[in-house]
């Protein structure tokens, strides 16, 4: 079993936690260069950009939805059967949102100088929208990359 130190190191200064219905999925710290505070008042385009689902007229949806759409689409083809016969019986009526998941993403920074976490942007969205077998095992492995440079680009000068 590997030993794995999850304490933030002095050099990191940013942190980001995915959450679902309170329970941490993933939790990274990084670093930002050149960072901006007046960049701290407006967070919304980046959260957005993180985690909207509806940011503009054209519907569009934020990096993390996107992702678990493109899984959600993926999962349906894969388990599709074309000869499948589906009788009026057969169809789940039940209401999708009553025991909602809520989907939770936060941005901090740690102020070495005062000692304290500030909060920069929280943001939540209903996993509801895609399929349990989809929300419940989420690995966002491949896109935390693209989560960083979003945080990184919005809270610094460059």
């Amino acid at each position: 079993m590997s030993n794995h130190n999850y304490e933030r190191k002095p050099h990191q200064n940013f942190e980001f936690t995915l959450t679902i219905n309170g329970n941490i999925l993933c939790k990274r710290f990084f670093s930002v260069r050149d960072i901006n505070f007046d960049n701290f008042k407006e967070v919304k385009p980046m959260m957005d950009e993180l985690t909207g689902m509806n940011n503009d007229r054209f519907g569009s949806m934020g990096i993390i939805p996107s992702f678990l759409k493109e899984n959600s689409i993926d999962f349906l083809w894969r388990t599709y059967n074309p000869h499948y016969k589906q009788t009026e019986e057969m169809i789940d009526r039940r209401n999708v949102f009553e025991n909602e998941d809520i989907i939770g993403f936060k941005v901090t920074f740690f102020d070495s100088r005062r000692n304290e976490e500030r909060l920069i942007g929280e943001s939540a969205f209903s996993g509801n929208f895609f399929p349990p077998k989809v929300r419940y095992e989420i690995n966002i492995k491949e896109i935390i990359p693209d989560i960083i440079r979003t945080i990184r680009m919005h809270m610094s000068n460059s």
